[in-house]
């Protein structure tokens, strides 16, 4: 039986955080500095990912490094990890939990050819109807105006529908919450433009001087981003396109955005489905079985 008990938590800082993200040399969003920082703790020198208060928390990321830590969950697992994983440890059980989408700044940028057509029409329909100013540096604490009222929409929508607080859809839709305004506050708070050691950009666009829609993105790796948060007003159509467009020309040639997962929402899904992916990860909640004992 494992013998790791949860007990004493060490909480991560800020700094911490970016130097921890940057060891665990993994592309993909749950490795960024904002993620850990909000949502995971060190015990025993093994990084875990707070599952909410109904559940014990998860390992995030699989490491064959780590004592004997049968029987855990493991909260982020993908395609590649599994052999590594069934290698040393049987398999409780095996959940989907979503899918990861990349997307390249070259495609996004130029927009060429007949796969992106509903996404040129939907930039052009915007640039027709409105007068509109583009921002590369919008101060976060701009945002936070258009994040709450994207909020308040969330949920009376979900009123309308009668959702219960248990719904997983619900109880995504507040942890994005959380963790969005938490961190615009933080990089607010931290002026990461001062850091000589992050590259990050808040980039939105203005009608009428409000912002409709805003964007955070983070550089993770040497050639990959990724995209921390997205939020438009809805009744502004052509923003989401935009948007992932600027993200292209912000970060350069060559670069792979990630948007994150869409957690079994399927409109979500649709939707990032149409801004045409270079790459989908499918991504896994395993929870180990016994340790498999050497030959």
């Amino acid at each position: 039986n494992s013998v790791l008990i949860v007990l004493q938590r060490s909480n991560i800082g800020f700094e911490e955080a970016v130097e921890l993200s940057s060891t665990l040399q993994r592309k993909t969003l749950w490795a960024n500095p904002f993620y850990l920082l909000q949502n995971c703790f060190i015990n025993n020198s093994i990084l875990f990912e707070n599952q909410g208060a109904t559940r014990e928390p998860a390992i995030l990321f699989f490491s064959d490094k780590y004592p004997d830590i049968s029987t855990h969950v493991i909260g982020v697992v993908f395609d590649e990890d599994m052999p590594v994983i069934q290698e040393q440890y049987w398999i409780d059980t095996i959940e989907p939990s979503g899918l990861e989408f990349h997307y390249s700044s070259d495609e996004w940028s130029t927009l060429r050819g007949g796969s992106f057509a509903t996404f040129r029409n939907a930039i052009n329909g915007f640039r027709r109807k409105y007068s509109f100013e583009v921002c590369y540096k919008l101060a976060p604490s701009d945002c936070l105006h258009l994040m709450e009222t994207w909020a308040l929409s969330k949920r009376d929508g979900f009123i309308e529908n009668r959702a219960s607080p248990t719904d997983p859809h619900v109880i995504f839709f507040e942890d994005d919450v959380r963790e969005s305004i938490e961190t615009l506050r933080i990089i607010d708070a931290l002026s990461i433009e001062s850091m000589t050691n992050i590259q990050l950009n808040t980039i939105g666009v203005k009608v009428s001087g409000e912002v409709v829609g805003f964007c955070v993105i983070f550089n993770l790796l040497s050639n990959f981003w990724v995209a921390l948060m997205q939020k438009t007003n809805k009744q502004y159509r052509g923003i989401p396109q935009l948007l992932s467009q600027m993200q292209a020309h912000i970060v350069g040639p060559g670069q792979i955005i990630t948007t994150g997962g869409y957690a079994q929402d399927a409109n979500l899904k649709a939707f990032k489905e149409s801004l045409r992916p270079i790459c989908k990860r499918s991504i896994y909640t395993v929870k180990l079985g016994e340790r498999i004992l050497s030959r």
